[in-house]
């Protein structure tokens, strides 16, 4: 039977094969001590420590911005830095940000307590106008790479928007 916890192993993978590339590769993440945590926790079926958890919150910006907000329109490369005090990594994928915690202390008032995984059955997504915030530069990607993505792909069809993106006022 699925549990939580298999999501949290998925989330780790992800990060482990960041943390694995070239440090000279721009999609490089620095885990600091989590590295062989991460590589246990996902290869080898490892306890997934109080140190590291994980809850998903729905990307506002695929249901502001696309005419289908079910799809699955783009796919950020993690990034991890100090959220709220404690160190986390963050990746977009199928309208969804998957936040992951990598720091001592106990869960982060980032979400709240019901949204976290390790060691649920249940999940729950938390949803906040952050994610807005967090994802908002990719418009600004996808028009800039517009052009170079066309001639490697030769054929790129990107959604049309029927409404307005969202703006800050």
């Amino acid at each position: 039977m699925w549990q939580a916890d298999d999501f949290v192993r998925f989330a780790c993978g992800i990060l482990w094969k960041y943390a694995s590339t070239p440090r000279d590769s721009p999609s490089a993440i620095d885990v600091d001590r989590y590295y062989d945590t991460l590589q246990s926790i996902c290869f080898h079926r490892g306890a997934i420590p109080e140190t590291v958890d994980v809850f998903l919150e729905r990307d506002l910006l695929s249901v502001a911005a696309f005419d289908d907000p079910n799809g699955v329109f783009y796919y950020t490369t993690p990034s991890v830095d100090l959220l709220a005090g404690q160190r986390m990594a963050w990746f977009s994928v199928g309208g969804f940000i998957v936040y992951i915690k990598l720091d001592d202390g106990g869960i982060s008032a980032f979400a709240p307590s019901k949204c976290w995984m390790r060691g649920r059955k249940k999940c729950h997504f938390n949803v906040d106008v952050r994610s807005l915030e967090t994802n908002m530069g990719i418009f600004d990607s996808i028009e800039t790479a517009r052009e170079d993505l066309a001639r490697l792909n030769k054929k790129l069809g990107l959604p049309s928007r029927t409404r307005a993106p969202y703006s800050n006022p």
